[in-house]
């Protein structure tokens, strides 16, 4: 059976108001102050060194800022860090509404234990004023204390997130920023649309940075079966000579082809860039071809070619083909695609050139992700897109211990329960 494309709507649960803004601004509406912690909530953290503000959350603080709430930011992380680091970090990333900062060495207790919650409070707000909190997950702390409370499941422990393989530290923090840019609470884009930011977008970056790498300056030219190729690596690398030529491997070979690529050499020659990963470019010995397929292990390609194969359909489909040149003009051959997958290849590639954007502005800052990523032949790259094929995969919800105390449909039942016998015992 040919693979389709498994688009698991984990979106749904955060497009149902859990995390849409105003919900934050009428809970803490006249509060005297609120905290929130910096771990994954305020601040997105890669690794100890490498962070950036959460765009949501940021938003948020400005709206409960301008209404004269205070904010104190907590240290929730297992890092360690000064308060002095933290006001660094916050400062970088944006939040310049933060009143102060409460950390587990200046209160001398264990991070986000009933002391440390304990300690913060009485010294911040020994008057007993209204406070709010916010968390990861659920507070007893503040439960016990009848504070406003509101959860923000942190992308990298949202059930729904994605996991794609057994992963090094670099594919790791692939996979976390992929995670923290999708359900951070601000996307509620179409399935087409995450298919090409979760798993289509890694693999033509993987692509692009392999091109690159072989081109070593010289000018590209772009079959027509790597024009999707051909846009990913201008918006990565817009100073280097590329362009798109109307040939592929379902064009005739003939005197007109050749022709037709003389004339392109002749100008300046470069590497010819062929886009399908089972036919090779048939063209003569004195044109270089870098190919799609070895960039891949052949490993990789016994396990993964398929479902490589059905995305690179997905993304460009068969709905126009060059059949000849004839007087270096292409003969075009239009196959009529229905409306419903033209929109969808218009989401998936909106979702990875997305990806693209965002992806290169954060790999720049840190190379040795581009280098790791080209020494794994294709791998991790593989993997998320036979992810994105596996619906079984993408349905299976990723709970941490708290979540299967507190979110499972059990435990909202017996939560449930509980409620209702706390409520009548204080009717009495």
């Amino acid at each position: 059976m040919e693979n389709e494309m498994m688009l698991v709507d984990w979106t749904s649960e955060r497009r149902k108001g859990k995390l849409i803004e105003i919900d934050y601004v009428r809970t803490f509406l006249g509060h005297e102050m609120i905290f929130v912690p910096i771990y994954q909530v305020l601040v997105f953290f890669m690794s100890s060194d490498i962070s950036w503000g959460n765009p949501f959350m940021k938003s948020v603080m400005e709206s409960i800022a301008y209404n004269g709430t205070k904010i104190i930011a907590y240290d929730n992380g297992p890092f360690q860090k000064s308060k002095e680091e933290y006001k660094t970090i916050l400062e970088r990333c944006g939040y310049h509404q933060i009143f102060d900062v409460v950390t587990a060495q200046e209160l001398n207790c264990k991070t986000e234990s009933m002391k440390f919650y304990k300690k913060m409070l009485e010294t911040y707000n020994p008057q007993n004023k209204l406070c709010g909190m916010v968390g990861r997950h659920m507070n007893l702390y503040a439960k016990l204390k009848h504070m406003h409370f509101l959860v923000y499941s942190s992308p990298d422990i949202y059930p729904a997130r994605n996991i794609y393989v057994k992963k090094n530290q670099t594919e790791s923090i692939i996979e976390r920023f992929i995670n923290f840019q999708l359900f951070d609470g601000l996307r509620t884009e179409t399935l087409g649309y995450h298919f090409g930011y979760s798993f289509a977008g890694i693999f033509m970056y993987e692509w692009a940075l392999y091109i690159h790498k072989k081109a070593n300056g010289k000018p590209l030219y772009f079959m027509w079966n790597a024009r999707h190729g051909y846009e990913v690596y201008k918006e990565i690398f817009p100073k280097d000579k590329a362009r798109i030529v109307y040939v592929d491997a379902d064009t005739k070979n003939d005197k007109h082809r050749e022709k037709y690529l003389q004339n392109i050499v002749s100008k300046e020659a470069g590497y010819f860039v062929n886009g399908d990963i089972r036919k090779r470019a048939k063209f003569e010995p004195k044109y270089h071809v870098i190919e799609l397929v070895n960039l891949f292990s052949k490993k990789v390609l016994e396990t993964y070619g398929n479902e490589i194969e059905q995305m690179l359909d997905e993304m460009t489909g068969h709905s126009v083909c060059i059949s000849k040149i004839k007087e270096g003009q292409p003969h075009w051959k239009i196959l009529r695609l229905s409306e419903e997958d033209e929109i969808k290849r218009h989401e998936v590639k909106q979702g990875y050139m997305d990806f693209i954007k965002e992806f290169h502005t954060f790999a720049k800052i840190h190379p040795r992700i581009q280098r790791e990523l080209l020494e794994n032949r294709g791998e991790f790259a593989a993997k998320a897109v036979a992810y994105g094929f596996d619906k079984k995969r993408q349905e299976k919800k990723h709970y941490n211990f708290i979540q299967l105390i507190t979110e499972t449909k059990k435990a909202k039942k017996c939560i449930g329960y509980a409620r209702k016998i706390y409520r009548k015992g204080r009717r009495k």
